[in-house]
This record gives structure tokens, sequence and C-alpha cells, in this order.
């Protein structure tokens, strides 16, 4: 329908698409007829109008005419389909002339030469340049102590075996060189020799399978090349874990029964397994374990172990190499019927091709970053020191007796005659040095906020209760049990004094009182504080997913068990308490060192805190810009750039006014697993889950310092609130089929922040904690957690809740979203309904009426039971979620559970015919993860179909979180972005129409923004500035704001038109892509 404006709206005032852009994209579907209508709209207004949101206003959104791409069909399935069938085909096509073979016979001998060996049906053998076949099995094998550069490789073909050794192993004067350099890569595709890019044929397409196969790409040559290749890559764990994989309680059970002296065997235990090549191997082959004893030679050993066990070694990697294929064999097969529509492969290859451009900015950052931590763990180690000699001071007059914190710490002095260190206490000797040349001085060094003495010489505080450890507990806070310390039978305390050993400390338990009610003498001086900061609780979704399956585990749900029933436990100290500090993973948990990075956010609102007042806290914000760098260090130093020569670069960059010949410019390569949870997500350690930067974070700055090199930019998009978009979407199909039909999907569409109508602005309202904070239980929601991971999230951002406080907001967030359980009526509880009189309007019932219809049974001399007048499984009612989660659910319990859109089946292990009611939670997180990864391939592949037909000069980058990231030339930056923006509005247009509508919002047809950037960043304007980076990214480093585009500005530059144009058009083009 049409406003007076002249703008689309739906039936209940959401604007839709331009009459020009629905035109194009909905033109061959026929309206829905639909005889309901109005009874429809009276069912929508009913629930919004429970949820305070009907008659709302709704927003306007400009409107957009112009001429999208012509499409290769006029049905939006069908042209998804011509277009990844025309970009995967060519390598479905090699894949399965690779699995159709029979394998050549495995060599004899192994030629001990360097480079590429290729041996002939004959028996002889070839030198080559790189393998000259298009499909290959491949594995490469790495002495690990002497670097991380390839030691032998082989593969095989469906007419020869190869072997690769390195140029270190063959010559033993290059064994010393161990520098992960392009000259000690694997040529695949062009000779090694050759510095150029002119040579070998880069653009024949060739597939490459492996198991766990990005550990064998980033030892590939040519795919450091910047302009990229025709290689694409194949991964049989990925296919596996897609196919048969495990959640992790699965996994779990799998790991206790090769442990367990009786053992289990459950019905998805004979359709999954764990994702080792070997594990894989027995599942699909049915075979006896592979030899993998040998491997031990690359891990513990030398190139010279190699050297003398080399044939063997061959044979090993050629086994794998063996294995490989057999799986694949078996694999592909069940692959392609599981996930049958070729968007989904088409997707998975180009995950597999991440890649991400460094300068030599890498390398100043790294510099920068170590520098900086150093100097800041020096002078936290100072500062601690320094507290550790004050607290020393506590021996003169015992005071320690009546220090809260000191006073249990083993002040004894040592026995006999001892050398060094004579006459101070032994936890104090502990400190201090024991070897090199500081050895038994008298004074620590190397003092860490991990040692469990440094909480009490900080005088930390929780809330401005003193800290305290208990071996059974872990960490907690001290707190008064009476009002008053004259409250404290004295019996009590007459019994503690006279029955403590004599060397044992007594706590100063007046002192306590004193502190606490120090300050009125009858109300605690302490204000608890309600966190206003998001907790360091991964909201990425590849985190998420193992954070909820392991909170919904068994082992999870034994340690609840263990919670205690009041809010302190009784540790044997008169008139005091002890409470736990809250653990990441629940009550029952204890606190291994409460200066964690867990507890990061608890320190920034000074919830944790000390005693001490400016020194204390000056150690706690300075271990705080030490936790980025000190969980994430290992992880950085291990990236492998690769450094590549002046010859290696393409014109692009040669030709670029700002390349200068004394620059360097390099490639990593991420190492993700293109599929690696059974969502199908793509995984990665380091990349996948970078955080921003953070003013107070030593290196923090990681993602900025991936940096497109000359005549490049970044161009990508963030999708805005992805899942719960998706979610919602599924909720307003099942429903009446209208946008923004349910609750949720309003909100989604036209919820607003500045009144309150938005999801976040709701459950903050309802829970009491902040939007930040809300926005991570609405996620955990939507990933399916209960109520008891609800509570554990509310205790952690609100620690003041006491555990009734922390249930009622939780039930209240979940009756007022998810709502609450009902039942549909057996034949046989209808029946009961019209002998009793009773009244149905044939809605679901919930509990209280279904307990009305038993009781009114009874009253007419009927016995019935719960189980027996309903019909299983229940559903979700009243709540502004339920329809959603009931067709989550309904997915979920399905026979064959699929993806609503792209049809992807769930793991074979959770099947509901092997797993009956078990692991829901895992379910219903998979339809809602597996339906953003098929959104994620849509783009994928709508990207490099318009990259491909309009000559853009780009390639895919990354995909973190929300994010995707292309590469493109700085000429074609704009109409990139243009291509973005187009590839978002067909695959929600793809997604809309694979769910039953008719129509798209116009919210959600276009990114809010196109970035368009120098480096990685969260947003173009960001400075970046950290501990490590303290002039930020323009002045530090020369990096320039980018700038953000919306769709408006994105028209103005292009016109809407995707064809190149001579540069000289658009004379503004420069300075919008520089951000000057």
């Amino acid at each position: 329908m049409y406003s007076s404006l002249g703008l689309r709206k739906n039936a209940i005032s959401i604007q839709t698409l331009s009459s020009s852009l629905h035109g194009q994209l909905f033109k061959n579907i026929k309206p829905r007829a639909n005889d309901d209508a109005e009874e429809d709209l009276k069912e929508i207004k009913k629930h919004l109008e429970a949820h305070g949101l009907w008659g709302r206003p709704t927003s306007v959104s400009p409107d957009f005419d112009f001429k999208i791409p012509e499409l290769v069909d006029h049905d939006l399935d069908q042209h998804f389909r011509i277009i990844a069938e025309d970009q995967c085909g060519v390598y479905k096509t090699l894949l399965n002339r690779l699995v159709g073979a029979n394998l050549p016979e495995c060599p004899l001998q192994w030629k001990f030469t360097p480079g590429w060996t290729r041996y002939n049906s004959d028996g002889s053998s070839t030198q080559v340049d790189y393998p000259d076949c298009q499909a290959l099995v491949f594995d490469v094998e790495v002495c690990m102590s002497e670097g991380s550069h390839p030691t032998l490789a082989t593969a095989v073909s469906d007419k020869y075996w190869y072997s690769w050794c390195s140029d270190q192993l063959i010559d033993p004067q290059n064994h010393c060189d161990i520098s992960f350099r392009m000259e000690n890569l694997i040529p695949m595709e062009t000779p090694k020799d050759t510095e150029g890019l002119g040579h070998g044929v880069l653009g024949i397409p060739r597939i490459i399978v492996g198991h766990n196969v990005s550990y064998d790409r980033i030892r590939i040559r040519e795919q450091y090349f910047l302009e990229g290749t025709s290689t694409r890559f194949v991964d049989t764990m990925s296919l596996h874990i897609a196919v048969s994989g495990l959640v992790s309680e699965q996994r779990a059970l799998v790991m206790k029964n090769k442990t367990s002296a009786k053992s289990i065997r459950l019905p998805w235990m004979n359709v999954g397994c764990q994702n080792s090549l070997n594990e894989v191997y027995k599942f699909y082959c049915k075979l006896g374990d592979l030899e993998k004893s040998t491997r031990d030679t690359f891990v513990k050993g030398s190139l010279d172990d190699v050297l003398e066990d080399f044939q063997n070694l061959m044979n090993y990697c050629a086994g794998d190499v063996k294995a490989t294929h057999m799986v694949l064999v078996k694999l592909l097969p069940l692959f392609f019927k599981r996930f049958p529509h070729p968007v989904t492969f088409a997707g998975m290859l180009e995950m597999g091709q991440t890649f991400l451009p460094v300068t030599e900015n890498w390398n100043k950052y790294i510099k920068a970053a170590e520098k900086k931590y150093h100097e800041v763990e020096h002078s936290l180690n100072e500062e601690l020191v320094k507290q550790t000699q004050v607290a020393l001071g506590y021996m003169d007059e015992m005071k320690y007796k009546h220090d809260l914190w000191l006073w249990n710490l083993d002040w004894s002095l040592p026995k006999g005659r001892v050398k060094k260190l004579a006459g101070h206490p032994n936890w104090y000797r502990k400190l201090c040095a024991k070897t090199g040349q500081r050895e038994g001085t008298p004074e620590p060094e190397n003092m860490s906020t991990s040692l469990q003495v440094v909480p009490k010489l900080l005088r930390l505080t929780w809330e401005g209760f003193p800290l305290h450890y208990e071996r059974d507990h872990g960490w907690g806070y001290l707190k008064p049990v009476y009002d008053s310390f004259d409250e404290i039978p004295e019996s009590e305390m007459f019994e503690y004094n006279s029955t403590t050993a004599k060397d044992q400390p007594i706590f100063p338990v007046k002192a306590l009182y004193d502190m606490i009610y120090g300050c009125t003498g009858t109300s605690s001086c302490v204000e608890p504080k309600q966190s206003e900061e998001k907790d360091d609780i991964p909201i990425g979704v590849e985190e998420w997913e193992e954070f909820l399956l392991e909170a919904e585990s068994q082992a999870f749900n034994k340690k609840f068990k263990k919670k205690v029933k009041q809010d302190y436990i009784d540790i044997g100290i008169p008139g005091v308490g002890l409470v736990p500090l809250p653990h990441k993973d629940g009550v029952g948990n204890r606190v291994g060192n409460p200066l964690a990075k867990d507890f990061l956010a608890k320190i920034e609102d000074q919830t944790l805190s000390s005693f001490l007042g400016d020194v204390a806290e000056l150690v706690l914000k300075t271990n705080k810009s030490l936790s980025y760098w000190k969980n994430n260090r290992d992880r950085i130093l291990s990236q492998l750039p690769i450094w590549l020569s002046h010859n290696h670069l393409p014109k692009t960059v040669l030709e670029a006014d700002e390349y200068s010949g004394g620059g360097q410019f390099g490639v990593i390569l991420p190492q993700v697993v293109s599929a690696g949870t059974i969502t199908r997500r793509a995984v990665e350690r380091t990349w996948m889950t970078a955080s921003n930067a953070y003013a107070d974070r030593i290196g923090s700055e990681l993602k900025a310092m991936v940096e497109a090199p000359p005549g490049y930019k970044f161009v990508g998009a963030d999708v805005d609130s992805q899942e719960l978009w998706i979610a919602g979407l599924l909720g307003d199909a099942y429903f009446v089929g209208e946008h923004g039909g349910t609750a949720l999907g309003w909100m989604m569409l036209q919820g607003r922040k500045a009144d309150a109508t938005d999801m976040h602005s709701r459950t903050a309202a309802t829970t009491g904690v902040s939007r930040d904070n809300a926005k991570v239980i609405n996620y955990g929601r939507i990933y399916g957690a209960g109520l008891k991971f609800m509570q554990r999230l509310l205790k952690q951002f609100n620690p003041s809740l006491s555990e009734v406080e922390t249930r009622q907001r939780a039930e209240q967030l979940f009756s007022s979203t998810k709502g609450e359980r009902a039942w549909y009526p057996s034949p046989a509880g209808r029946d009961l309904m019209g002998e009793v009189g009773f009244s149905y309007n044939g809605e679901p019932l919930t509990r209280n009426r279904i307990v009305q219809l038993l009781r009114q049974a009874r009253e007419h001399n009927i016995e019935a039971t719960f189980s027996e007048v309903t019909e299983t499984p229940p559903v979700w009612v009243g709540g502004s979620e339920s329809h959603m989660f009931n067709c989550l659910e309904a997915i979920a319990r399905s026979e064959v559970p699929r993806t609503p859109v792209l049809g992807a089946m769930i793991t074979r292990a959770l099947q509901p015919w092997c797993v009956d009611d078990q692991f829901m939670t895992s379910r219903v997180n998979w339809v809602v993860q597996s339906s953003a990864v098929d959104y994620l391939h849509i783009m994928l592949v709508c990207m490099r179909w318009l990259l491909t037909k309009y000559q853009i000069s780009g390639r895919f980058c990354i995909s973190i979180h929300d994010e995707v990231r292309y590469m493109v030339t700085s000429d074609d930056c704009h109409r990139a972005a243009l291509a973005l923006q187009l590839t978002n509005l067909l695959t929600r247009s793809y997604f809309a129409l694979r769910l039953g509508f008719q129509d798209l919002p116009q919210s959600v047809a276009f990114f809010s923004g196109v970035d368009i950037d120098q480096v990685l960043r969260k947003e173009p304007h960001l400075d970046c500035v950290t501990p490590s980076n303290p002039l930020g990214l323009h002045q530090g480093y020369g990096i320039p704001p980018g700038v953000t585009l919306d769709m408006q500005q994105i028209m103005d530059i292009t016109q809407g038109d995707l064809t190149k144009k001579n540069p000289d058009v658009n004379g503004s083009q420069e300075n919008l892509t520089s951000g000057s």
C-alpha cells in the first residue's frame, strides 16, 4: 500500500522498498492470497498492544530509485543458484574427478632432492617446478624446532604422486636459516626461482584438499600474491564438522568414554565423531588407527633427525595424504547431500581465501607493544615490591595480627641457622630470588599479580569488604553477619579464641566491624555499586556458541548443585561470613585470581578496589593496561607475515602516488577453519576474535595494523544486528507473515534508542542493567541461553543483587520476552473439556489453565493426568519473542532440521532421531547461527558476482563477527561500496523471499554506512590511541582517517551505476577516498 506521501508501507505502517526496487526484485512474485488479512491484522494489533508497541510512530527512510544489475534469472533463488554454481562448479568437477579416481601407487623410494619431484607411472621420476595438475590432496610437515617454514610435503593427483623437500633439509649449510620467507615456501603455481608475477598460469582453477588445510595454505608461495590466484582450498575437517561434528558436551562424553572403565554407547555416537584426521579416518573409512608416533620427530626432533629417517617420514606424510583422500571419497557425497545449495560450497571456498596485508607498521607495532609492556611490567613489579616492603613493616609490634588482609600470612621465622634472609618471615622469603645474580637478596623480584599474596598486599576490597582466600572456596570477601560487633554471641568469640591452636592466626573480627560500621556505628559505610560497563564476555558469535554450550553441559549443571543456600559461607570465624566472588562460569566455581582479565570491568567500575587508595588503584589500572598484551601476546607474535620484494608487487602498488621503494609490504594469512563449529561458523584464534582498540590496554590497536598497500583501500561494512534481524524475521514469518508483526520484529525494524522502544533498552529497563550489558543478555537469549545462565549474567553485571533478586529479575525477563510454556490439548483433553464444560478458544493452555481443567474434571468425578490431556511439545505464549522461539524450536525438532533459506542440514549427531530432547540449547542455537552463516555465504557469493561482472578489482579479506572487509584498488573503491550495498539489498530480499515475504522493509535494505579506509578498525575516524600507540594512528603511523559513506553519498558519487567510468568524471572521488 502507499501512504499519502507516496511511500510504500505494509499493513502496520512499516516502510518497505520503493516501487522501483520492489518491481525489480519481486516483480514475478504473485501476490499472496490472504483471505484472513483482516483477522491477521487483529492478531498483530492484539500482540503489539500487549507489549506497548501498537500505534507507535514508525520511522521514514530515504527512498532510492535506480536500476539494479540485471539478475541472471527473474527468480532470486535461481539467480543465486546460477551465480554460485558458476563460481564453484569447476571446483566441484575437479573434486569429483579426484574422488572418482583410483590413486596411483605410492613410490617405493622418495627422492631426496630440493623442490618438487613427480613420480611417473613407469617408475621414473621428474623434477618439476610445481605440481602440473588441477586437483591435489596435499599435506605439509614442519620441523617445529627449526622454525615455521615447511620441511617436506607430499601430494597426490588422479595421475601422479609428488614430493617436495626444502633447501634447508637438503643442504646442511642452510640448516641455520629458520626465517619464514617467500623463498622458503612451497610453489604450487609458479617456478620457485621466479620473482615476478607474470610466470605460471595463476588464472587456471586449482583445488587443494587437506585436513585442517589452512595450516598447509600458509606455507604455499602464491597465496601471498596481492592480486590472488584461482586456487581454492577444501578442508576435510570443515566438511566433517558440518556433516557429523559434535558439540562440546558430546565431545566431553566421548573423551570420558575413552578413559572410563565402563563406556556407554549412545545413538549419536554412531553418526558423529571428533575432528582429528585419525578419528575422522576411523569413523568414515571403518579402519584402525593411523600411525601417528612418527610425527614426534617433527614435533621434538631436528632437521638432522628428519634426515636420518627421511624415507619413513615421507611415507608418514604420504599416509596422511592417502587417509585424507579416503575420507574425502566418503565425506564429499554426504556433504553435497546435506548442503545441496551451491551457495554453501561457494561461500566456504571464498571463506578459505582470507588475506591480511601489512606494512612496515606491523613490526613497529610489535616493537612498541613489547617495549611498553616490559616498561609497565617493570613499573608494576617495582610498585609491588614497595608494597611488600610496607607489609614487612607490620612485623613491628605484631601489627599484622590486627590487619584484615595480612593476619593469616606465614609470619613465622625460619628455624635453625640460616645464612640468608635471617629475621624475615617465611611468606617474604618465598618471594625473594632463589636463583641467579640476586639469589638470597633481601628483596623480591619478578612480582606478578598472579601471586596469591598480591591481593592481600594491595588490601583489595569488593564493594568495600576485604578480600580473603579459602582453599575450598577460592577468593571471596569477608562480610559481617551481624549489624554490630556487640551482637556476636560471647560464647562464639570465646570458643574461637580459646580453641584456635597457638600456631594458627586469629582473624581480627572487631577490626572488620570497625571498618564496615565505623562511620555511623549502625549502618554500612559501603555502598554497593552496579556495573555500568560491559564485562569481558565475548559477544562474537564464534565464542558465544562455545560459551553457551559449555554453560548447558552436564559439568555445568553439576556445578550448580553445589551452590550455597545462603549469601555467605561459614568459615569458622564468629560473626563473619565469606561471600565467594562471582565466577564467569557460575555459582560453585572458585575464583583463582581476582586480578585476572575476567574482573577488568569490576576494576573499571570500582566494585573491585583497594583500601589503600591511590597506590593500589594505580597497580590495578597498571595490571589492566597489561592485560590485553599479556593474554594475546603469544598469538600475535606467532603470526607469520611474508614480506614481498619489489618484483612481487603488482602495478597497482608500484604506480601508486604513495608508493615508496623503501617501504615494506607483506601479507599475513589467518589460519581460518572455514566451518569450525557445527553451525559452520568460521573459526580462527587471533583475528576473528580480535577486539577493538582500548585507550588503556597495551597492544589493543592490533586490527588497525592490518594496512592496505599503496593503491588499495579496505571497503567494508558491519551487518547491523544480523542474528537478531534473522531471529525477528523467523518470528514474523511464523506468526502471520508480516514484517514487524511480532514485538521482536517490530523492535528490530522500528525500535529507537531515543524513546526506549529498541530491544536492548527494553531489556535494560526490565533487568536494571546498562544498555551495553543488555545487549550481551539479548544475544545470549537468542542463542538459546536458559534461566540459570541469565541469572549468572545478571549476577555478574550487578554483584550487589541477592540470589533471590537475581532470580526474580531473570524470571521477569523471561516472562516478558520468551513468555511461558503452554500446551495444546490432546484429543482426550478436548473431549474432557466438552464433558465438563470447560471454556476453550483454540489457543494453547498455560499450566494454570490446565490445572483448572483437571480440577474441574475431579469435581465431575473424572480422573485425568496432565500428560493425558496435553500434546507435546509445549509452545511459548505471551512474550515479545514467543513466536520466534516457537519457530526455532519447531525447526530444531523437525524430522530433518534445515536452515530455512539455503536448506542446510544440522549435523547428523544432533538429528532428533538420535538425541530425542537432548542438547536443545545447541539445536535452537544452530537454527539462528547456521542461518547467519547462510547469510554470510550469500553475501560472499553475491559480492564475488558483482566484482567479476563489473571488473571491480578487489578481493575478500576477512569477516570478523558481523563485519566483512574487501581489499579494493583505490580507483574502484566507490563502485565496491555500491556493490556492498547492492549485496545487502539482494541478500536481505532473498532471505525475506525464502521465508514467504513478498517485500522488504526499507530500514534494513541498505547498510547504515560503508567504510573506506586504509586499515581495519571499528570505525574509520577512530585514531586508536592506546598506551603503546600514544600518538594515535595519524600522527604515530601516518595513517589518515577513512570515511563512512551512507547510501545517499554513494549514490551521489556513483549515480547508482557499477559500470567503470573515466576517473576524471568525479572530481571529489580522491578526497572522499582519502578522508582528507
